[in-house]
């Protein structure tokens, strides 16, 4: 059992340690104030959602999904598991909730950075 939790541990502390990115900057030199974390209904589900960071970058409707999707360090999208877990994702990084606004399986969460 304690080799399970030892193994467990060091993959957990392996995916943590990668840098992760949005549109090529990394998480941890990201010096913006304030980020949206934006959650889309996917189709009919209402669990199911397109969680995308939003925090001014250069977009386009063509390019949303390469500019506001979050990175692993191979360049592999990283998938939240609802909009708690880009939260959490974000709240390592030094933001904290603002405000939250939910309109028709629109969910936006604003986050502000407590540092800069």
């Amino acid at each position: 059992m304690k080799k399970i939790i030892v193994i467990t541990s060091i993959l957990l502390m392996g995916y943590a340690g990668k840098a992760q990115t949005i549109n090529g900057i990394k998480m941890s030199e990201l010096d913006k104030k304030y980020v949206i974390i934006r959650g889309v209904q996917k189709g009919f589900s209402a669990t199911k959602l397109t969680i995308t960071l939003d925090f001014g970058q250069n977009d386009n409707i063509w390019k949303t999904n390469k500019t506001m999707t979050v990175r692993d360090k191979e360049g592999k999208k990283i998938v939240f598991l609802g909009m708690a877990d880009a939260l959490n994702f974000l709240a390592k990084y030094g933001y904290k909730l603002n405000s939250a606004i939910a309109i028709q399986g629109v969910y936006e969460f604003i986050m502000e950075k407590t540092e800069i």
